[in-house]
């Protein structure tokens, strides 16, 4: 069980639901696909990467480390991408909450549609963040990250 340190009173998560998605059988066909054209070293490298990522973020939970949470988020963010199981939707999400603050921001869900998360470092920049979604019209969550 990972308890969030207490340094990390104050930060937020901002969470948007981008829409449904196709099946996760069409996000797998996708992924499957990627993983061909990529190959069997690169395939090697981009798990290793998604490891990394998050052995980063579990340690900024436990140490209070917004740069290593917001670093590993961000690197999963671009390794799920790699493997063509993001959308324009959840691109479009994750680009707008960085543009409005966001520490970082990934996709969560089956595939090609579910949420966003954003890391926000303060209440005021959860807000925006939060207010960009939802001129989207995104329904949009905001959860203080307390211990």
């Amino acid at each position: 069980r990972i308890l969030p340190h207490t340094a990390l009173h104050g930060a937020f998560w901002v969470l948007c639901d981008v829409g449904s998605a196709p099946s996760t059988a069409t996000a797998i066909a996708g992924a499957n696909a990627a993983r061909a054209r990529m190959g069997s070293d690169a395939t090697s490298a981009l798990v290793t990467r998604i490891g990394a990522a998050t052995e980063h973020v579990v340690y900024g939970l436990r140490h209070g480390d917004l740069g290593r949470i917001a670093t590993g988020m961000n690197d999963a963010a671009d390794c799920l991408d790699a493997i063509d199981v993001v959308d324009g939707r959840m691109r479009a999400a994750m680009a707008r909450a960085r543009s409005a603050g966001a520490l970082a921001a990934k996709q969560s869900g089956a595939g090609l549609g579910g949420a966003v998360l954003a890391l926000a470092s303060s209440a005021e920049i959860a807000e925006i963040i939060a207010q960009r979604h939802i001129d989207a019209g995104l329904p949009t969550w905001t959860l203080e990250i307390a211990p």
